[in-house]
């Protein structure tokens, strides 16, 4: 299902989930990353193309933070995981992506999680904004 941009309404007041969005007929709020997020996850589905999200952001009670923690949530992990073969490196064995908005930066430690997963054989990157992370993921051979 793809996001018509008339799906969107930016809230007035000054809030981290600064857009309501219409998608599928259910209306939810979106941060600006979130707005980054949404076009990719529907291009990747578009392109049929095995993935995850990592849903690490947002504000918690300290009990429930502790309890993700508990269960394995990482908050440093990067926002995607390619779960697809890579087209034009077979020997990754996956691909994670940290998206940020255009003005955003990585934290240390989201960097360190990349230089982690890349150690093991994987292809980590930042990318700025949904066209920066379809330019990256046509860049390994993907949505051809």
């Amino acid at each position: 299902m793809a996001l018509r941009m008339a799906d969107i309404i930016k809230k007035k007041r000054a809030s981290p989930l600064k857009y309501q969005v219409n998608y599928g007929g259910y209306k939810f709020r979106l941060s600006e990353e979130g707005m980054c997020c949404l076009p990719f996850a529907d291009w990747l589905r578009a392109h049929k193309i095995k993935f995850l999200h990592i849903p690490n952001e947002g504000k918690r009670h300290p009990l429930e933070g502790l309890a993700q923690k508990a269960l394995g949530l990482n908050p440093s992990a990067s926002d995607y995981l390619i779960l697809s073969k890579v087209p034009l490196h077979p020997e990754a064995r996956g691909v994670f992506i940290e998206m940020k908005t255009l003005k955003g930066t990585a934290t240390e430690w989201q960097l360190k999680f990349l230089d982690s997963v890349k150690e093991e054989g994987n292809i980590g990157t930042v990318c700025y904004g949904c066209d920066d992370a379809i330019k990256f993921m046509e860049s390994l051979g993907f949505g051809r």
